[in-house]
């Protein structure tokens, strides 16, 4: 029906004005529907650039039913469904009820109707072409020469426009030509296709995509223009992503079952906002350390770092460097880059330290060809980090390196150097070295020992090493052994250690003294086990990933190395013991190293219990934690609670979400919102009620529902039951704006986990749309009553009790209408002209008013009787019509009297009541 008036209305507003008939065509028209010539006793006519047609003749040839009514001169037209009602000489017509209007009337020629042909054919829902070269009318129904396969046509362009920056469908607008007979198209489906597939996707494939991969577009009167939204999937499922390539296609769906696929798009490329990238990277081999002291690094910053919070350094071994992208650098660990603080200096260099690693994790070493990349940090959730071009290859040179301290270890408790091993790489190039120099340093002074610092130490005060050939040497100090400052090496007190390489030619090459080793206090006490060893089921994976596992330290870490967890069947914890944990690969344990705190972890995905059985939900299991003694000696905890993963920590989304308006305030107090609470509100600490406009609606997610500030959404309680719930006043849309009347707004709830819940919230369905508007009910003035005025008998007092709703009134408007009219309503009252009323203000609980002309503005009649209404009009801050009172009782105004001069002086007459008429004198004339 839509299409129907809309085809009819475009016809009236883009044909000339219709001038009186006076031609006929030049040259006959003929008439053609579905390829038929149409023969009718009475020619076509044109006049004023329209054609006019015989009604009957052409209604009856698309199948409609024609009824005429010579008495009102209408002709009535019934087709599929559709009537058609059309009165000669009338500029408008109905089609199924509805008003539409013409600028040229049905007029009748010769004993027959004749009506403009475009209005006929359309408004029964036809396709009508005028073919002026051979002055013909073609007309094609909808069902005109059995439809195939081949009257669908395909759309012969399809365009495709990216706008904004969000790296998914809400940035591609879709827009394609309409096939040349779009009549026969009940509607289309875009496709998006990956550019790699483009060349294969074919009219059979297209049929076989499901129907959440592609998007319905309706058949309209114009050439399509689509958005698409954040949700848009490509035709084998996958969401639009940025920096992939896409091609777009159009199917036209025929109403009697053809399809035609149109030909691809131009391809198109999503993007996303990101921040700068560091240009000018460069390498340089800064020292002979061997290590990463030796490698310096510097770039120049963008240009607008204001969305950066800083920059990280990356070194990839070259070999790898062609597969190293921004997802894997916004993957690597901390421990394997290098980070680097924003500076006013527009060049930014910076040399690693002797413990820097490259991303697969080893120590930066000589002989090695290596490519540094930088990461530009974003500090805005709207923009993504950004990854530099590689720089150019560099191996550090091995003319001479220093030794590398690997660990320290408290071995034993003799309180003094015996109870320190040192273990250190040596120089590669030991051919320059004659012997390795340890030195003991405070921890406090060890950030200014230099090598010119070790060169100048005392004897005695060092520990010398010979060369063993080994890449690596351990020894264990002396009981004799002296710090740097000559204090013995003793328990308690804070240390670090340096290696020095001793040149064996010092005119040629100097001595290296390694970077400081890490911290180690020595002490009396043997590793303990660790101590609170706790369980908990802290995720719904249905792997090690649900078990959390958290305890305190060994209370002396000097001597440990390390920590195990062994997870083990409940059923055999009672036979798992020191020996049996020492001896399984690491297969079946999960290594955790020291941090000087107490340690909590949740176990990895592939987490095994010692029998090699996955860990998995369903099943009892125990944990223990070996504590690792550099020296061998191991330390089993007692074992855990028993613990069962089960699947109890997911939390569900509100359901049946559903707004009503109820109120008139003109912000969020009028929007009440209701919804059914989640299956299950175990995990569930509150639901957050967000309004969002509903024109961004579809692309509200998850993610963005939980960025949303508290002063944007209403937080509400588990109660055990469904919510039903009006908003606050200063309530605002998830955007900040605030909710008023006229907007079009959607509701979501989301689901927000409690204290101890790891999984993700859970954002219901969006709500049917709403737009508030002030739709209250006015009420009426009450007890209205008139009476004949005691002075002046051609006047009405009149009184009534004020609206129970005066607070959306403007005022009130008194209206004597004549007894002998029947009913008045509403809308003749607020109809009736300033001159016809009395208006009135709001003057407490009852109004008066004294009344001297009827509705029609005339003066009151002596002897004519009247009905008073009280019309209350309304202020306009609701969108309710005026609101009309009952009637009074009638009243009828006394008849007029000629006085005798000699007895009117003086002579009280008395007062006329309301609702009689006092007895007229004998002599009573008009």
């Amino acid at each position: 029906m839509k299409k129907m008036i809309s085809a009819l209305m475009a016809a009236i507003l883009t044909t000339a004005v219709v001038t009186p008939f006076h031609s006929q065509a030049a040259s006959p028209i003929k008439i053609i529907i579905d390829g038929k010539e149409l023969v009718t006793d009475q020619a076509p006519l044109i006049t004023g650039g329209r054609t006019f047609v015989p009604l009957r003749g052409i209604f009856e040839a698309l199948d409609a039913s024609v009824l005429w009514n010579n008495s009102t001169k209408t002709v009535t037209a019934y087709k599929d469904g559709t009537t058609v009602v059309l009165k000669l000489g009338a500029n408008k017509a109905t089609i199924n009820s509805q008003t539409v209007y013409l600028d040229a009337p049905a007029v009748s020629k010769n004993g027959r109707t004749l009506v403009p042909l475009r209005f006929v054919s359309e408004s029964l829902g036809q396709n009508v072409e005028w073919q002026p070269a051979s002055s013909r009318v073609v007309i094609s129904t909808a069902n005109g020469g059995n439809p195939t396969q081949n009257d669908v046509g395909s759309a012969p362009y399809v365009g495709v426009r990216t706008s904004g920056q969000t790296g998914t469908g809400s940035d591609v607008t879709v827009s394609f030509a309409r096939p040349a007979n779009p009549a026969n198209i009940s509607g289309y489906r875009i496709f998006i296709v990956k550019e790699a597939n483009a060349s294969s996707f074919t009219y059979e494939k297209a049929l076989t995509v499901n129907a959440s991969n592609y998007t319905l577009v309706a058949a309209v009167n114009s050439d399509p223009s689509v958005n698409l939204t954040a949700q848009t999937r490509d035709a084998d499922g996958n969401t639009l992503v940025a920096g992939a390539s896409y091609r777009a296609f159009v199917l036209s769906v025929g109403r009697t079952g053809g399809y035609a696929l149109s030909a691809s798009s131009s391809a198109f490329t999503l993007s996303g906002l990101s921040v700068a990238a560091v240009s000018n990277l460069a390498l340089r081999d800064a020292g002979d350390y061997g290590d990463g002291r030796d490698l310096s690094v510097s770039f120049t910053r963008p240009g607008n770092d204001a969305n950066i919070s800083g920059y990280r350094v990356f070194i990839v071994k070259t070999s790898n460097a062609s597969s190293f992208s921004l997802s894997a650098a916004n993957a690597t660990s901390s421990s394997y880059y290098t980070a680097v603080g924003k500076s006013g200096s527009s060049t930014l260099n910076v040399t690693l330290n002797a413990g820097s690693r490259d991303t697969s994790g080893d120590l930066i070493r000589n002989g090695v060809s290596y490519t540094a990349f930088v990461l530009s940090v974003s500090n805005q959730s709207l923009y993504a980090n950004k990854l530099s071009s590689p720089s150019a290859a560099l191996t550090l040179n091995t003319v001479n390196t220093a030794p590398v301290v690997n660990w320290l270890n408290d071995v034993s408790d003799y309180g003094d150097g015996r109870d320190l091993q040192i273990n250190f790489t040596r120089s590669a190039d030991e051919s320059k070295v004659a012997y390795y120099r340890i030195f003991v340093v405070k921890s406090g002074n060890a950030g200014s020992f230099s090598l010119n610092s070790a060169n100048s130490v005392s004897s005695g005060r060092y520990y010398d090493v010979g060369k063993t050939g080994n890449s690596s040497i351990s020894t264990i100090l002396p009981s004799n052994m002296k710090d740097v400052q000559g204090s013995a090496v003793t328990t308690g007190v804070s240390y670090r250690v340096f290696v020095m390489a001793v040149s064996n030619n010092p005119s040629l090459y100097p001595n290296l003294l390694s970077a400081p080793s890490s911290l180690l206090t020595l002490n009396n006490n043997a590793i303990t086990a660790v101590s609170n060893l706790q369980v908990a089921d802290t995720a719904d994976y249905g792997d090690g990933r649900d078990l959390r596992v958290s305890f305190n330290r060994a209370a002396n870490e000097s001597g440990v190395s390390g920590y195990r967890v062994f997870v083990v069947k409940a059923g055999d914890a009672g036979s798992f013991n020191v020996n049996l944990a020492g001896s399984l690969s690491s297969s079946y344990y999960t290594s955790v190293s020291k941090t000087g705190g107490n340690l909590s972890l949740n176990l990895n995905s592939y987490t095994r219990s010692v029998d090699g059985a996955a860990v998995t939900k369903g099943q009892s299991y125990r944990v223990y934690v070996l504590t690792m003694g550099i020296g061998g000696n191991n330390v089993l905890s007692s074992p855990s609670a028993s613990i069962t993963l089960t699947d109890n920590l997911t939390i569900g989304a509100a359901s049946h979400l559903q707004v009503s308006d109820r109120g008139d305030a003109g912000n969020a107090s009028d929007l009440n919102v209701s919804f059914n609470r989640a299956a299950n509100e175990t995990n569930i600490s509150s639901y957050r009620i967000m309004v969002v406009k509903a024109s961004e609606a579809s692309s509200f997610t998850l993610a963005k529902a939980n960025k949303v500030t508290s002063s944007y959404y209403k937080q509400v309680s588990p109660v055990g039951r469904d919510i039903s719930i009006n908003l606050d006043n200063g309530q605002r849309t998830v955007n900040g704006d605030i909710i008023q009347n006229g907007t079009s707004y959607q509701v979501f709830v989301l689901s927000v986990g409690g204290s101890g819940y790891s999984g993700s919230n859970a954002l219901s369905a969006a709500s049917p749309a709403i737009t508030l508007t002030n739709n209250l009910t006015l009420l009426p003035a009450t007890e209205v009553t008139a009476a004949v005025n005691a002075d002046n008998p051609d006047r009405l007092d009149v009184s009534f009790k004020k609206s129970e709703t005066e607070n959306l009134i403007a005022e009130y408007r008194i209206l004597v209408v004549p007894a002998e009219r029947g009913t008045f309503t509403q809308s003749e009252a607020s109809a009736v002209e300033k001159r016809g009323y009395l208006s009135t203000g709001k003057d407490g609980d009852t109004v008066r008013g004294t009344a001297t002309v009827d509705i029609t503005g005339a003066d009151l009649q002596a002897g004519a009787g009247y009905r008073v209404y009280v019309l209350a009009v309304s202020n306009g801050s609701t969108h309710a019509p005026d609101v009309l009172s009952a009637p009074s009782e009638p009243v009828t105004l006394p008849a007029a009297t000629t006085a005798d001069p000699s007895t009117a002086q003086g002579q009280e007459q008395s007062p006329a009541t309301s609702g009689s008429v006092p007895a007229a004198p004998a002599d009573n004339t008009l």
